[in-house]
């Protein structure tokens, strides 16, 4: 028995907990924007020309293998919104949600 204990404590030491039958990973980052009147949120609409076209959402997208979330986000934040990574400042980090679709 004591094989089988020592071989489940190697196989789980490293092991990182993920979602079961995930098939992809996203991250997005909830932008807020400081101006003299308070904080504001900040999204976006998105274009005719992608999908989920007129969608209302915040800046982000599929996570790109070795990425963490938060780089992820800041990617897509750059990418989209051209908000330069030095220029954003990360509070936490939220929950995750899954749904159905996987």
């Amino acid at each position: 028995m004591r094989e089988e204990l020592t071989n489940l404590c190697r196989f789980y030491g490293d092991h990182v907990p993920t979602l079961l039958e995930a098939r992809h990973e996203y991250a997005v980052l909830c932008p807020l924007v400081e101006r003299p009147d308070g904080l504001h949120l900040l999204f976006e609409v998105r274009s005719a020309g992608v999908s989920q076209s007129g969608e209302t959402c915040f800046p982000g997208g599929q996570m790109e293998p070795g990425e963490t979330p938060a780089d992820c986000a800041l990617r897509e934040t750059e990418e989209e919104l051209s908000i330069p990574r030095a220029e954003i400042r990360l509070l936490g980090q939220g929950d995750f949600i899954c749904n159905q679709r996987g």
